[in-house]
Order: structure tokens, then sequence, then C-alpha cells
């Protein structure tokens, strides 16, 4: 095995190896909730509202989010397990509050958590550089371990997930899958079990990218636990799909199927209408 795979398998199976141990306390810096937006869809409701990047969203459902996987729970309960087709929103813009009810399908937004200020600075000047460049991977960087430093877990979580996501696009694979894993770690010290499951998901496509398949799984297998314990039954949809994949891509069709089967038979239950029940549905097809 060349040198940087053996280290990269060292590392995963690190993490793997402490996957199922108790996370430490959450620090008493996780205070910045809340999620900024950072995008907004033309077109959106957000656009024609006049929800502007920058704003903060406070509250979702009377919950203070305090990740974009935090907020995804949120609303996939509204939407599949209430059937709710609209939300109440706090948000925050110009230091004025104000409720609204937002259309679940039509958001159009893309949040990122709040940073404390060392990180912020460096998230900003990372906007202004050339994507994909080294300068930019490194300025993210500098923002995630300022995070880091200020024991803010949640958004240097986020923002090694970031790196990884960069790392991943230039096809730095092993770059990638370190960065998540330190996003991995970080995240366990925090509360947000919806971050924790997203993150080892996350970590088992760059595994599968890699061709370790018994990282991934384990990585599944951990995020299944999460979501399970959360009673968030479309995470663990999104977690039995992946380990369908998994087994896919092992050429054990038999046991792919299973596991789609699981999936969906919860996507059907929930919304039997939506594009996730369709893929499900589709994927019968592929693994029979």
């Amino acid at each position: 095995m060349p040198q940087a795979l053996h280290a990269l398998a060292l590392l995963v199976l690190s993490i793997a190896l402490v996957a199922g141990q108790p996370a430490p306390p959450a620090s008493a810096a996780e205070a910045l909730t809340g999620l900024v937006v950072m995008e907004i869809e033309p077109d959106a409701y957000a656009d024609r509202e006049g929800i502007k990047v920058g704003d903060i969203l406070r509250s979702c459902e009377g919950i203070e989010p305090t990740s974009p996987a935090a907020l995804s729970r949120i609303l996939d309960r509204a939407k599949y397990e209430e059937k709710k087709k609209s939300t109440h929103m706090e948000w925050e813009s110009g230091g004025a509050t104000r409720a609204r009810k937002v259309p679940l399908e039509q958001m159009g937004l893309l949040f990122r958590p709040r940073l404390p200020a060392k990180a912020l600075a460096e998230f900003r000047r990372y906007q202004q550089l050339e994507p994909g460049g080294q300068e930019a991977e490194q300025t993210l960087v500098a923002a995630a371990k300022a995070a880091e430093q200020s024991e803010s877990w949640i958004a240097a979580g986020w923002l090694w997930q970031q790196v990884g996501s960069v790392r991943g696009k230039r096809r730095d694979r092993a770059g990638s899958v370190k960065a998540l894993v330190t996003a991995s770690r970080l995240l366990d010290r925090s509360a947000d079990t919806a971050a924790q499951a997203q993150i080892r998901r996350d970590l088992s496509r760059a595994c599968m990218a890699v061709n370790d398949l018994d990282a991934a799984e384990r990585f599944l297998e951990r995020a299944r636990e999460i979501d399970a314990a959360a009673k968030d039954r479309m995470g663990v949809a999104a977690d039995w799909n992946g380990l369908a994949a998994v087994s896919y891509f092992r050429r054990d069709l038999k046991q792919a199927l299973a596991c789609n089967r699981k999936a969906l038979e919860i996507r059907r239950e929930l919304d039997p209408q939506s594009p996730l029940t369709a893929a499900s549905l589709n994927n019968l097809g592929l693994f029979s």
C-alpha cells in the first residue's frame, strides 16, 4: 500500500474505533445559535420577501438551529412527520427581529452557522479569494482553526467540512477525508446530533471515493445509530440508502436490495410522492 494511502487508512480506522464512545461535554462557548444566510436563489420565496444575505435565522418551529443539518432535521419533521406546508421562522435583519410563515417547498436559501469573530474574519477573506486556489484553502483552514481555538465546535466542524469539500473538488481525496475526520471529531464535542450524523454520511462518501468500503459502512452504521436515537426517520432512510450503495459497490446485490427496501419503506410511509421515494423505487430495478 502506498505510504499516503496507508496513513489515510490508519486515520480513518482511528476515528471509526472511537465513533461509538461518548462525546465530551459541549463547551460553554457554543452560544452562537442561529444560522446566517449565505446565498439566495433568484426568484425563490426568500428573494421575493426581501430576505438578504447576512440575515440570521433565529428559530424555526420554535427551535434554535445550530447547524444547517439541524435545520434540515427540523424542516423534515415539519414536512414529513407533521405534514405541514409551511413553517414558522423568526428572523433577525438589521438588528430587528420579525416572524415569517415560510412555505417549505420554496425557501431557496443556503445557510452557515454563526462564526466567532476571528473565524468570521478569515472566512470573509476566504470568500474574496479565487475559489479552489491554494491561498483560498489555506485561509479556510485558518478560519477552521480559529473556530476550534474558540471552542466553537459546530462552527469549527462546519468549516472543516468546507475544507473537505474544497479538497474533494480538486481530487485531493486523502486530504478531504482528513478534513472530514477532523470535522467529525469536533462535532462530536457539540450537542448537535444532526450535524454528527451528516458528517458521517459525508465521510462515507469520501471513503467510498478511495474505495474503503469497510470504513464507509462503519460511518453509515454510526450515522444510523445517531439518527435512530434522535428519531430522525428521514435521516435513517438516508443512512439505509448509503448502506445500499456500499453493498452495491461490493457487488452484494442481495444486501443492497435489502438496505434499499428499508429506505423505501420509510420514505414511502412519510411521503409516497417525493423524489426521494421515486429514487428508492428506481433503485429496486438497479439492485434486482
